[in-house]
């Protein structure tokens, strides 16, 4: 994978192609370990839903894209610990 800089935003789009592309093979929309990512994010940063995607709020919380992307990876890291316990966020 070549995004051309470190950059969370680009990282979300190919993110996003890859998994319209695994739906339009598969006929199935399966996030696997990001079921509820988002949602998790969301009560994190807001203590609440709001009209923003996952890139977008960790961008708002970060000073550059690139801390941006450093700090998703830390994030999904303590999602999917907390996960595996099954304390997702319903």
């Amino acid at each position: 994978m070549f995004l051309g800089t470190i950059s969370l935003t680009k990282l979300k789009s190919f993110m996003d192609g890859y998994m319209n592309c695994l739906y339009d093979i598969t006929g199935k929309f399966d996030l696997g370990k990001f079921q509820g990512f988002r949602e998790w994010i969301e009560y994190r940063y807001f203590h609440r839903r709001i009209n923003r995607n996952w890139a977008q709020i960790i961008c708002f919380f970060s000073d550059s894209e690139e801390k941006a992307f450093w700090e998703f990876y830390r994030l999904l890291e303590e999602y999917t610990t907390k996960s595996d316990r099954d304390e997702k966020i319903d």
